[in-house]
């Protein structure tokens, strides 16, 4: 098929017609009066030289042409009826219009401006909104401040139009020692408001000294590409002039002062303290770099190579976290099944390390194409944040993320850490660990706050609440850990008790060992008493019933070693008072003397009589020994049975326990 061949589409050949030198600059037929030039950088326009009138539209168009030529004579015309009483000439006055076909009605309007070189500036036969090209700047109301935006324009027409724009010696001059300056200023001051930095600068001079300046005559308008590098190299001066009000009460002398100070929002005073303030510094560093939401190219790179270099610091070190985390959960103490509050610890920190890695790792490819990024893809980047105010503090907590995960990643492996060292450690190794724990705690601290906040006011409520709620947390958790270990211990006194109680070792009340001494030394039996033997408050005595009466007389208690009382009272025996039997893990008599004690039938009787009104006092955990604890007194009767210190007993071999 004729068209296509080979799968490649068909394309007519033109042929050049023979002993063809002359090639034209374009097809298409100019009107009378007219010229089109093409711009440097490739747009074609078309200029009347005569009435100094410029237009991009296609004037080739005969509709078009027609608006554009019925438009220009009423514009001149009216300028020139205007212009009687002003002192301008017109020989340096330049017209740039372009016809639009309304949307809110089927007409022709008519955009237009005219441009002043020998003012530099531009302006209109009618009243004009400045929004526009205001917006870079809020609060301009004086029209010496609205000069320097209008002239910041006219350097932009000279770039857009400027084949008849006037280059003189002065004009050049002037751009070179104002490049001279900037490079001064950047040199000297590390607050410099001048634009450009000093290599661009340097670079902008190198440029200026080559542009040769010819005489008004000879200059033509094909060679205007003098006028567009001093039409770019001006326009940035006289943009930066009306950012930073120049001549104004509100003049910006270093370049991180602002106008309009920020105001944190609510958002970010929540969530920086859990971010460790890290947001508070990264807001503070782009508002220096968007002043009052103008954003600056050159310093725009350079922070966003320094970012670079920390995102990869961060993802670094989080590896270097993921592979001790690894280590830690390897150890056979930690991992020893079930899941550890260590185990637990050191699972979130292994997150929170890869959490950093991922976060990290975006953001660096995402700068690395974006590449050193322009102004335009700056605020294009930051028009998908959300509200103007509030994109930088959104960016900042964006970009704090890799690092605060990083910083939470380590929190949690201390804690791991600790946990895992704190379980078998004793007191001395805990107090003087502890103590070095709370010293770093409290550096750390203050070296957060002071290096993210500066001088700035704002977050000291937040951060002195939560370091109430720590203080009053840290005290509650060390009563809490008081509390757990007064449980524990007496939870280990319990065991201790019953493991005893399960050997045949069961304590006596005192009033009944009182009672037994009584009626032992009536009969001048030498009565052992045993020292140190506590009483538990609950402890009730068995009393022995008369089935017991057969094997309570062949008991057979083994032999130990006795020993006299320092002091013996021999007293008439009291027929109310109860002769109760000592357990036999507490008597150390030899079998003999248990017959003087009288047979259990009698001791039995005895029980079963009341009580002597002589009140007995009985104190738990009372020592059986000499101190003043342990006194049994009958005031009634005059009689004072006192319980000496003596030996501790050796161990038996065979204990019996007795009932009481």
């Amino acid at each position: 098929m004729k068209g296509i061949h080979q799968g490649v589409p068909y394309r007519p050949q033109i042929t050049v017609p023979a002993m063809t030198v002359n090639f034209p600059m374009h097809d298409m037929t100019i009107p009378p009066g007219w010229t089109t030039l093409v711009h440097p950088q490739g747009s074609r326009y078309f200029v009347n030289a005569e009435r100094r009138t410029f237009t991009q539209m296609n004037i080739c168009d005969e509709e078009i042409y027609s608006d554009i030529k019925r438009f220009m004579d009423y514009l001149l015309r009216s300028l020139h009826d205007e212009s009687e009483d002003l002192e301008l000439d017109m020989a340096q006055v330049d017209l740039v219009i372009e016809p639009k076909v309304s949307t809110d009605a089927d007409k022709v309007v008519c955009c237009y401006y005219f441009a002043n070189h020998r003012d530099r500036c531009l302006f209109w036969l009618d009243e004009y909104s400045t929004e526009d090209i205001l917006s870079e700047c809020n609060g301009v109301e004086n029209l010496s401040h609205i000069r320097l935006a209008i002239q910041a324009q006219y350097w932009k027409h000279c770039d857009y139009f400027p084949c008849l724009c006037p280059i003189t010696q002065n004009l050049v001059d002037e751009v070179k020692h104002m490049l001279i300056y900037a490079e001064c200023d950047h040199l000297t001051s590390r607050h410099s408001t001048a634009p450009f930095d000093v290599i661009e600068i340097r670079d902008y001079i190198s440029i200026i000294d080559k542009i040769k300046v010819h005489p008004p005559a000879d200059q033509s308008m094909q060679r205007c590409q003098a006028a567009i590098v001093i039409g770019r190299i001006m326009y940035a001066f006289s943009r930066n002039h009306f950012i930073n009000s120049h001549g104004e009460n509100c003049v910006r002398l270093a370049f991180e002062q602002t106008v309009h100070p920020y105001t944190p929002s609510l958002l970010i005073v929540v969530i920086a303290p859990f971010l460790f303030l890290d947001p508070v510094a990264l807001v503070r560093e782009l508002h220096t770099i968007f002043v009052d939401n103008t954003p600056s190219s050159e310093r725009w790179n350079a922070f966003n190579l320094n970012l670079n270099g920390q995102l990869q610091d961060s993802t670094l070190l989080a590896t270097v976290l993921l592979n001790a985390n690894v280590g830690f959960l390897a150890i056979n103490s930690v991992d020893a099944g079930g899941r550890s509050p260590a185990q637990v610890a050191s699972y979130m920190s292994l997150v929170s390390s890869l959490g950093s890695m991922i976060l990290g790792l975006l953001l660096v490819s995402h700068n690395r194409t974006m590449g050193q990024g322009t102004v335009l893809q700056t605020e294009v980047f930051l028009s998908g944040l959300g509200e103007k105010e509030r994109r930088l503090e959104r960016l900042a907590i964006i970009y704090s993320l890799p690092k605060t995960l990083l910083m939470w990643g380590m929190i949690f492996f201390f804690a791991a850490f600790s946990v895992h060292w704190w379980s078998p450690g004793n007191q001395t190794s805990r107090a003087v660990v502890g103590s070095v724990i709370m010293v770093a705690l409290i550096t750390i601290s203050y070296g957060i706050i002071r290096a993210k906040c500066g001088g700035d006011r704002w977050w000291r409520p937040p951060v002195l609440l939560l370091a109430r709620i720590g203080v009053e947390l840290s005290t509650y958790l060390a009563d809490a850990g008081k509390q757990v270990m007064e449980f524990m211990g007496m939870r280990k006194a319990h065991i201790v008790q019953d493991s005893l109680d399960t050997e045949g070792i069961v304590p006596a009340l005192p009033s009944i060992l009182a009672r037994h001494s009584q009626t032992i030394t009536e009969g001048n039996i030498p009565v052992p008493i045993t020292s140190h033997l506590t009483t538990p408050p609950d402890f009730q005595p068995e009393i022995s019933g008369p089935d017991d009466h057969e094997r309570h007389a062949t008991l057979s208690i083994p032999p130990t070693r006795s020993f006299q009382p320092a002091t013996s009272v021999d007293s008439p025996p009291q027929p109310h008072d109860i002769n109760p039997a000592l357990p036999s893990s507490y008597s150390h008599t030899s079998p003999g003397v248990l017959s003087g004690v009288g047979s259990l039938q009698q001791i039995r009787e005895i029980q079963s009589q009341p009580r002597s009104t002589a009140e007995v006092r009985d104190e738990p955990h009372a020592t059986l020994s000499g101190a003043p604890g342990f006194l049994c007194t009958e005031e009634r009767e005059g009689v004072t049975y006192t319980a000496n210190v003596v030996e501790e007993p050796e161990g038996l071999e065979h204990p019996l326990y007795s009932p009481s």
